[in-house]
């Protein structure tokens, strides 16, 4: 037992677990205690952070289009929204999905507490992208109409306070998407340690139980969960297997990356990937400003 305290319900009670954490057994929060400092965390993600994603630190063109097809139906999942509706990516990197949000006609917005990644985004939407994180960017009160967290919350040391955030923030009405790895998934429980989310960077891991628990704890209604999954090529699992060793995962995808052709290698498919997407709102108390 840890003599520490949950990051997210700060429960005193934690337990020993799979894939070396420590589970909170008041709201279900699995972490790695104690907590990376944020300095530290955020000094991780140079453009070298980048280059799992392959070549130009994932601004290859197949690379932008694979990102895209998976934040497409994300953003499709949504559902329509206003024309130049306010649009909020926490953890933006180098902008793929404000890219859709702009072409479909919304006014999209970015944080990203890299700073190669946050130039990167800036220099596709100026104005619109804020390097650091999303307290630091001091954003209006009610402003945004959906805000999106796709796998960024897992790096944050306080997630409680960073759902507190989202919520000021979003407007009245306003959405908000979450997808984060899910500790109660089936490679969490068979993997361990070897689970492949499991990665430094990573600090505290929701399973269903506990991000349903934050989300409404931070005031959020109408929550729907969901197992994610993504659009993924060959080409794409080869380097990022690369980066995080796996047996005998890696060896496999390094084989297929020098035998097969590119036109194999670069064709896209959905992969379940062992995560959680949560949908809700804020609930409705007056307009959401035009």
């Amino acid at each position: 037992m840890s003599g520490g305290r949950c990051a997210l319900c700060g429960g005193a009670s934690l337990r020993r677990a799979r894939a070396g954490l420590e589970i909170c057994p008041d709201c279900g929060l699995g972490a790695v205690y104690p907590l990376a400092d944020p300095g530290e965390l955020r000094a991780l993600y140079t453009r070298d952070y980048y280059e799992a994603w392959g070549p130009d630190g994932g601004e290859d063109p197949a690379v932008r289009e694979m990102k895209q097809a998976t934040f497409r139906a994300r953003l499709r999942r949504l559902g329509p929204l206003p024309a130049g509706a306010r649009v909020l990516d926490v953890g933006c990197a180098t902008g793929h999905f404000l890219d859709l949000v702009a072409a479909a006609g919304g006014e999209p917005h970015g944080v990203e507490v890299s700073p190669y990644a946050a130039e990167v985004a800036s220099g596709r939407h100026p104005g619109r992208v804020r390097c650091g994180t999303l307290e630091e960017a001091g954003y209006p009160a009610d402003h945004f109409h959906a805000v999106f967290l796709s796998d960024v919350i897992e790096h944050v040391p306080q997630p409680a306070a960073l759902l507190a955030e989202v919520w000021r923030i979003v407007a009245p009405g306003g959405r908000v998407v979450v997808a984060t790895p899910d500790l109660g998934s089936a490679g969490a429980r068979l993997l361990g340690r070897r689970w492949f989310h499991r990665k430094g960077e990573h600090i505290v891991y929701f399973s269903r139980r506990s991000l349903r628990w934050a989300l409404g704890h931070a005031g959020f209604g109408g929550i729907r969960l969901r197992r994610g999954s993504k659009t993924v090529t060959l080409a794409y699992l080869a380097s990022h297997f690369r980066t995080y060793p796996l047996f005998p995962v890696t060896p496999v995808l390094r084989l297929l990356d020098r035998c097969l052709p590119c036109r194999l290698l670069r064709r896209r498919f959905r992969l379940p990937t062992g995560e959680i997407v949560a949908h809700a709102h804020k609930p409705h108390s007056g307009a959401i400003p035009g």
